[in-house]
C-alpha cells in the first residue's frame, strides 16, 4: 500500500511539473513574440508594412481599415486640393496614424483649420462627446516618433538640430488626431524637440494655392487670447460651432490614399 501511494504521489508530481514547464514555455514564447512585434521596421520595408489595425466592430460610415502601402495622400479643402508626400522612414508611427485617419473617413466630416497664423496651421480637432463615436479607433493612444535629428540636449547637438528645421510645407502629427503644417522655413522652434518628427511634406503648388489662401481674419483662441475658433469648443460641439460663429473658416472635406 505504501509503495502504491508513493507511486501515485510521484505521478501527480510529474504531471504538476509538466504543467509548470508547459506554462513556462508559453510565457517565454509570448515574451519573445512581443519583443519581435515591437521592433521598428527597416526603412526598406516601411512602405509595405504601413498596416493599420482596427479591432473594433465595423460601423456605418467608416471604411474597413486594411493594409496601406501608397506613399502619397491627396486631400480636398474649401480652397482646393493638395497632395502630401509621406516620410515613413522618419515618422513610421505618425504615418500609420495619419493613414488610419484617412481610411477611416475622419476628414470626411469636415475638419476645420482652426489655427492659422504666419508660422503654422493647426487642424485635426473634432467633436469628442458623442454617444456613439464612429472614430473611436483613431483616438487610441499611439507612440510619437523620435526626432530623427535629435541627438541630445547639449549645445553641439542643438547646433545639429538647427540644421534640420521643419521647412515650409512640413506636416506632422502633434498628438491624437491633431496635425500641424509649417508655413515658413526657419525662424521657429518646430523641428528641434525630442519628438518633432515630420510625417511628410506638401508637394506641388499646394502651399500657394491652398494654405496661403486660408482665411485667418478671425484669429484663434491659442494665439489671440480667446478670440477666434477654439479647439475646446470644437471638442464639445464639432463643426456646428464653427459654421455658426466662424463661417469663413476653411476646412478639409476629404482625403484619399494615392
Amino acid at each position: 500500500m505504501v509503495q502504491v501511494r508513493k507511486s501515485k504521489v510521484g505521478i501527480r508530481a510529474s504531471r504538476l511539473l509538466l504543467v509548470l514547464l508547459f506554462g513556462l514555455l508559453l510565457t517565454i514564447i509570448y515574451v519573445v513574440m512581443t519583443q519581435y512585434e515591437n521592433l521598428p521596421p527597416s526603412s526598406s520595408t516601411l512602405l509595405k508594412n504601413l498596416e493599420v489595425e482596427d479591432d473594433a466592430e465595423p460601423r456605418e460610415g467608416i471604411n474597413n481599415i486594411g493594409a496601406l502601402s501608397a506613399p502619397s495622400v491627396r486631400c480636398s479643402t474649401s480652397k482646393g486640393d493638395f497632395e502630401i508626400e509621406l516620410f515613413p522612414e522618419k515618422s513610421p508611427n505618425g504615418c500609420r496614424q495619419f493613414l488610419k485617419m484617412v481610411q477611416a473617413g475622419f476628414f470626411d466630416q469636415a475638419i476645420a483649420f482652426f489655427r492659422v497664423n504666419k508660422v503654422a496651421i493647426q487642424f485635426g480637432a473634432d467633436q469628442l462627446n458623442r454617444s456613439d463615436d464612429p472614430f473611436q479607433p483613431v483616438r487610441k493612444p499611439w507612440t510619437a516618433d523620435p526626432n530623427p535629428y535629435y541627438a541630445g540636449s547639449d549645445p553641439e547637438s542643438a547646433k545639429v538640430r538647427l540644421l534640420h528645421p521643419w521647412t515650409r510645407g512640413t506636416i506632422a502629427m502633434i498628438g491624437g488626431t491633431q496635425m500641424v503644417i509649417t508655413r515658413v522655413s526657419g525662424g521657429h522652434p518646430m523641428g528641434t524637440l525630442p519628438h518633432d518628427s515630420p510625417l511628410g511634406r506638401i508637394v506641388g503648388d499646394g502651399m500657394e494655392t491652398v494654405f496661403d489662401r486660408l482665411h485667418d481674419g478671425y484669429g484663434n483662441a491659442i494665439d489671440t487670447k480667446g478670440h477666434g475658433p477654439d479647439q475646446r469648443r470644437i471638442f464639445e460641439q464639432g463643426m456646428d460651432y464653427i459654421r455658426k460663429e466662424f463661417p469663413k473658416t476653411d476646412y478639409i472635406s476629404h482625403c484619399e490614399v494615392l
